[in-house]
């Protein structure tokens, strides 16, 4: 159960009390991934792969075909980024290395990219809210300006001490980054820091020689009033174990209006979360083996409308713009680690991703406006 201190407002969408959560389409990948997105300009979706790939899919006929993948970069890809015209991609991996690629009428083609964008791992990538500017955060305790259009560095500082986890932009260029301790950090567009009071404290524990939890994630809602900051509040080190948490912050006062405890011990994180256009929030986590669950929640409410049980670890969450349907990256429920026994052919059993797609039952006739606007005859999700 979802539990709640406080509530607050966080959309202003067209509430409807009969809705119900159903389930779509179901992908699987060979391999791991760990977000997904979908493209705002036409029924494509794509994945950041831990195999150093980007996959994407082109939706038709009630089905998700796979296309070629982009072989770009060494390390996993651990941050990717659509503009809003769909036109361009640009993705981060754990080297340090960045990229742009263009959308082609046959797939995607290189226009940039920075070897050494960071010294490693590259942690968040995000557009700014006119799209020219891509801000960047990694291990190395940096945040980074680069110009869309032509992969240049435009300013650069750091957060000395510090691996910084998540990343957000607000509406007038504020960049606002959270760190492995459980701190958020503000800077203006131009990178002088800002004091915004956001406490966050009980992110993180430091237990024995560990660094437990950390900021996990940070968005803000469309009017650009709440900033949702998550995490867990973690209960040990080792094989960690915590409560999920949501922090809802008043973005232009940094006051804390609502918490919310998105499960049990067991758990453990929120991995992401979303403002649904219906005025929802959206909620994911991940916690001990084969345990993970997608929670929708009303604004104001104090209990999720909808829980998917169904899921095992979910990763990440991505919600259309335009229907407002969701796709949910996951583990496979049987996943493992090292020890394991080969198969009967003598390979490696391996874990795998699957994206599962959702919708609210009361909005077909919106989805099946989405696709006569996209030019798809049929349907993009299958019934």
């Amino acid at each position: 159960n979802l539990r709640t201190h406080q509530t607050v407002s966080f959309g202003s969408g067209n509430l409807c009390m009969n809705e119900t959560l159903k389930k779509t389409f179901e992908v699987r990948i060979d391999r791991q991934v760990s977000q997904v997105r979908w493209s705002p300009a036409e029924p494509l979706m794509a994945a950041s792969g831990l195999d150093g790939t980007v996959r994407w899919w082109l939706g038709a006929d009630s089905e998700w075909m796979e296309q070629p993948a982009l072989t770009c970069h060494h390390g996993w890809v651990s941050a990717l980024a659509l503009t809003s015209d769909g036109q361009r991609m640009l993705t981060a991996d754990s080297w340090g290395a960045l990229q742009c690629h263009q959308r082609t009428t046959s797939g995607w083609e290189p226009v940039w990219r920075v070897e050494q964008a960071h010294d490693g791992w590259i942690r968040g990538a995000v557009l700014s809210p006119q799209e020219s500017i891509l801000v960047t955060i990694g291990r190395d305790g940096t945040v980074r300006c680069w110009d869309v259009g032509t992969g240049m560095t435009l300013r650069h500082w750091s957060v000395p001490g510090v691996d910084l986890l998540a990343l957000a932009v607000a509406d007038d260029g504020t960049i606002v980054t959270g760190d492995h301790h459980g701190v958020v950090h503000c800077f203006s567009a131009e990178g002088i820091p800002l004091e915004r009071p956001f406490d966050t404290a009980e992110l993180f524990l430091e237990h024995r020689l560990q660094d437990v939890g950390g900021v996990r994630g940070i968005r803000f809602s469309p009017d650009g009033a709440t900033l949702a900051i998550w995490g867990t509040r973690p209960k040990n080190g080792g094989n960690v174990q915590g409560v999920p948490l949501v922090m809802l912050f008043d973005w232009p006062t940094g006051n804390r209006r609502q918490l919310l405890e998105a499960g049990a011990v067991s758990d453990v994180y929120v991995t992401d979360v979303h403002f649904h256009p219906r005025g929802h929030l959206i909620i994911t986590t991940s916690g001990n083996p084969g345990t993970g669950k997608l929670l929708c929640v009303r604004s104001g409410e104090t209990e999720p409308f909808a829980t998917e049980k169904g899921l095992a670890n979910c990763h990440a969450v991505a919600v259309a713009a335009d229907t407002g349907d969701l796709v949910v990256v996951s583990t496979n429920r049987n996943s493992n680690g090292n020890g394991r026994r080969l198969n009967d052919d003598g390979t490696y059993p391996g874990n795998y991703s699957l994206l599962t797609g959702f919708a609210f039952a009361d909005v077909e006739s919106q989805r099946n406006r989405c696709r006569s606007r996209c030019g798809v005859t049929g349907g993009l999700l299958s019934d």
